[in-house]
């Protein structure tokens, strides 16, 4: 349930629940079988996965959608798959009891809006390109006027 408190709800999901429902943008994101990357896993350990099939329509990796709307907040933040890894393992150094190379096919990722898919609907988890880009637009605007880290 969305906290009473909360002004705006920006969101990543591969699925609909109620959080999602109630959140006034939401990203498409990436299942995890259609990205590659280190993980933990449901023992507490990080694993890595390569990708099992290609991403459909506009969905993102989590890490690319985030790191994204970061760097439009001005938010200094690791971008390359290889800074997000050392930025947990030196953060969470439990997770990491043998090193868990990044494979060369994480290359940086980007999200510029000139390579977004074409326009696909995803049963009402994001409006058309240009209706995204007008909403992101109003959010990050409305975003610079405070900082998400508390």
């Amino acid at each position: 349930e969305r906290p009473t408190s909360v002004k705006r709800l920006i969101a990543s999901a591969s699925f609909r629940n109620e959080l999602v429902e109630s959140a006034d943008l939401v990203f498409p994101a990436a299942l995890p079988f259609e990205k590659s990357g280190t993980y933990v896993n449901s023992e507490g350990r990080a694993q890595y996965s390569d990708i099992a099939v290609p991403m459909a329509g506009e969905s993102w990796p989590d890490a690319v959608i985030w790191i994204s709307v970061m760097k439009e907040l001005g938010e200094a933040t690791p971008s390359t798959p290889r800074e997000i890894l050392d930025e947990v393992r030196n953060n969470h150094p439990e997770l990491f009891e043998r090193n868990y190379p990044v494979k060369s096919s994480e290359a940086e990722p980007k999200l510029p809006s000139t390579r977004l898919a074409p326009p696909k609907r995803h049963r009402g988890l994001l409006l058309d390109k240009s209706e995204w880009l007008r909403k992101l637009q109003e959010h990050l605007d409305f975003s610079k006027e405070f900082s998400p880290w508390f």
